[in-house]
């Protein structure tokens, strides 16, 4: 149902778009042209029939009848759904409405965290390194150990800059 309604309101406003345009060139070709006064004819037989005091009757009848024939269906209806059941073939579909900002908030969140236990994973493994006294050496720092450190550096610089300049 609101499906429908924001489908009437989405066509709605096209139709009112497209008069709008329509009338505008139509000024612009004849200039006296009344949109307005073309349709007021059909808009206000559209109103009469549609606050036609016969026609709430038929419509109440109709809504009545559309009432009791879905209580009539109901038992079986119901009866269909309790075999499924029994069966476990009953399948529920929902749709999250609204959870997306706190998906992405997890996801980015989690993101920082992997990168943070890799840059705390290369620091202890680098000090592991410094200690061990690996040959080739950067100064008094084995070669491994000081690439370890800086690329642990450059990931928390990167880390900083993720939270720092996260978009809100």
């Amino acid at each position: 149902i609101m499906d429908r309604g924001a489908r009437f309101r989405s066509q709605l406003l096209w139709i009112s778009k497209s008069i709008a345009v329509q009338e505008d060139i139509a000024q612009q070709l004849g200039g006296d042209f009344n949109m307005m006064e073309l349709g007021k004819p059909f808009a206000q037989k559209a109103m009469a029939e549609r606050l036609n005091p016969t026609r709430q009757p038929r419509e109440i009848y109709s809504w009545f009848t559309d009432a009791l024939n879905l209580l009539k269906d109901m038992p079986y209806n119901a009866g269909i759904i309790v075999r499924q059941l029994r069966k476990g073939r009953i399948k529920i579909e929902f749709e999250h409405v609204g959870l997306e900002p706190i998906r992405e908030t997890i996801d980015h969140t989690l993101n920082r965290l992997s990168m943070t236990i890799i840059i705390a994973a290369l620091l202890v493994s680098s000090s592991v390194i410094v200690l061990s006294g690996v040959s080739p050496h950067v100064g008094t720092i084995p070669l491994l150990a000081f690439l370890g450190f800086l690329i642990s550096g450059i990931l928390a610089l990167m880390l900083a800059g993720m939270i720092l300049f996260r978009k809100r």
